[in-house]
């Protein structure tokens, strides 16, 4: 039983990144990118819902960035550290096991995506603020993760669908702000998806019955070690700037 779902792993990852990769190719023209598509159609949209002074002739964002986009790119921008945060809230008012394991869970599949876009080395949409490659989408990967294994844990409820409504969100954002395309953020959603479900099938016949001191303070070393070198990183990132990578 153990092989064959790791072999359907396999294939869903394999399934997913083809499947990106040809609706990539149905997503590249321009009825779908080009300055009359639905993507920039929309981008429009909320420039002009925002805007209390209605609509206003389209400029080019290299010459000047409508205020209710910046706000959205700003939003972007903070979106990573927003779910570090609420995931940290959430391992200190419930002091669990499967809280720091769902971080840490987190954690290499951000390192995984980074790994992946390599492999694949598709280019962002043009236009895009970074240069490193896009398939799939890191942020709508690690969201959909993180909202997936929560709902798995905890069941369908109030809070769970919240947590699955913001992941879209997030994933649409990134679309709405130019660094990735849809098929690079279905990509991403569906190896998240993929990923959480066996993380936590790990949770659950692995570590779940060997509970106890010796696994918390393994769970937790693990946790505090790997959160530090993941905001390590970012905050390299950061001071790097962007255009080197995302």
């Amino acid at each position: 039983m153990a092989s064959l779902r790791h072999f359907t792993l396999l294939a869903s990852v394999l399934a997913a990144v083809l499947c990106g990769r040809r609706v990539h190719r149905r997503l590249a023209g321009p009825c779908f990118c080009g300055p009359h598509s639905g993507l920039a159609k929309l981008r429009r949209g909320v420039d002009n819902l925002l805007d209390s002074r209605g609509p206003r002739a389209v400029v080019p964002i290299a010459e000047k960035e409508s205020r209710p986009f910046s706000l959205l790119r700003q939003i972007d921008g903070k979106t990573k550290w927003i779910v570090t945060f609420g995931q940290t809230g959430a391992l200190i008012a419930r002091r669990d096991l499967v809280s720091p394991f769902m971080i840490i869970g987190a954690i290499l599949a951000a390192f995984l995506t980074s790994a992946i876009k390599r492999v694949i080395n598709q280019q962002r949409p043009e236009g895009a603020l970074f240069t490193d490659p896009g398939m799939p989408s890191s942020h709508a990967l690690v969201a959909t993760f993180l909202a997936v294994a929560w709902t798995l844990h905890l069941g369908v409820n109030v809070l769970t669908c919240i947590l699955l409504v913001a992941a879209m969100s997030i994933s649409v954002l990134r679309v709405v702000c130019g660094h990735h395309t849809i098929a690079q953020i279905l990509v991403g959603a569906a190896l998240g998806c993929a990923m959480a479900r066996s993380w936590m099938h790990l949770f659950t016949t692995c570590v779940w019955p060997c509970k106890g001191v010796q696994t918390t303070i393994a769970v937790y070393t693990i946790y505090f070690a790997g959160s530090i070198a993941f905001v390590a990183l970012q905050l390299f990132k950061r001071k790097i700037g962007p255009g080197v990578k995302k």
